[in-house]
């Protein structure tokens, strides 16, 4: 027979269970979302699964004959390479510009503030580096100046992190490790 008391343990050890599954959940469902927003990053990939897509809708509506299948799918690929070179290049343009604004800016600083900028790039290529490889850090004392930046505590200085408008900093970096300035 179960008491007052132990109705109210078992109330309690529930709603306990409850909460925690609750809070667990947020957490994947959070890490998830940021899995997804990383794979967002891959555009080569997803143009490739833009154009298979595409082609598979060609095939399905348009009752294509089999040479004209052929032919469309020689076109879409011709087009997607197209379409990967022009981010590609527009991504080495971003980067282009990323640096003259950067030399432009470390000519303005005193030697301690050059100091703290190149910390600041640094904390930047390692943040995306670890957001390449799938090892996203939660904030922590790492990115402790980030965190001061975003609450406006680190002498009105900018932050790199990615904020509320899902901007990332200074534009994509690209997947190839071998094009990293």
């Amino acid at each position: 027979m179960i008491t007052g008391l132990t109705k109210w343990k078992v109330g309690v050890y529930l709603a306990a269970i409850f909460a925690a599954g609750g809070i667990s959940g947020y957490f994947v469902a959070g890490k998830v979302e940021k899995q997804q927003a990383i794979k967002a990053l891959n555009t080569r990939q997803i143009t490739k699964e833009i154009a298979v897509s595409f082609r598979d809708r060609c095939h399905a509506r348009l009752n294509l004959t089999p040479e004209q299948a052929k032919r469309i799918d020689t076109i879409i690929e011709r087009f997607s390479a197209r379409m990967n070179t022009a981010q590609e290049e527009n991504r080495a343009c971003l980067r282009q510009i990323r640096d003259e604004r950067n030399r432009t800016i470390l000519a303005e600083l005193a030697p301690t503030q050059k100091e703290a900028f190149e910390q600041m790039e640094k904390e930047r290529k390692e943040f995306w580096r670890s957001k390449e490889n799938g090892h996203g850090k939660s904030s922590g004392s790492e990115h402790g100046d980030r965190d001061k930046a975003d609450r406006g505590t680190n002498n009105g200085a900018f932050s790199d992190k990615p904020g509320v408008t899902g901007a990332a900093p200074d534009g994509l970096e690209p997947k190839d490790q071998s094009a990293r300035p």
